[in-house]
């Protein structure tokens, strides 16, 4: 359902990814935690729609947090996301780290 091109799924899917913008900007990790985990949902039911350029560093940062739950979210999220793109990824976070050094 999430694949849809209707207006009200359209709707639905942008509303997902805003609140889940917004979570992740949010200063508490376990909110942080819920956003990662609703990105992971979208990205197994409507994987098209995610923006992975800005999604993995995202992620990366998360693995470097003093967190466990957040480094835990990461780790599942990089996991799920690297059986179905493992060169995407690979390419994303090449590049986020070519950037941070």
């Amino acid at each position: 359902e999430l694949m849809g091109t209707s207006s009200s799924v359209v709707e639905m899917r942008q509303a997902c990814l805003a609140g889940c913008g917004t979570l992740l900007s949010h200063p508490h990790a376990l909110v942080r935690v819920a956003a990662i985990q609703c990105l992971q949902q979208l990205q197994l039911f409507a994987p098209s729609f995610i923006a992975l350029p800005r999604l993995v560093p995202v992620l990366c940062d998360s693995l470097d947090s003093p967190h466990l739950l957040l480094r835990r979210a990461a780790a599942a999220c990089f996991r799920q996301l690297t059986q179905r793109q493992a060169a995407e990824v690979l390419s994303c976070a090449n590049c986020y780290g070519k950037g941070v050094m």
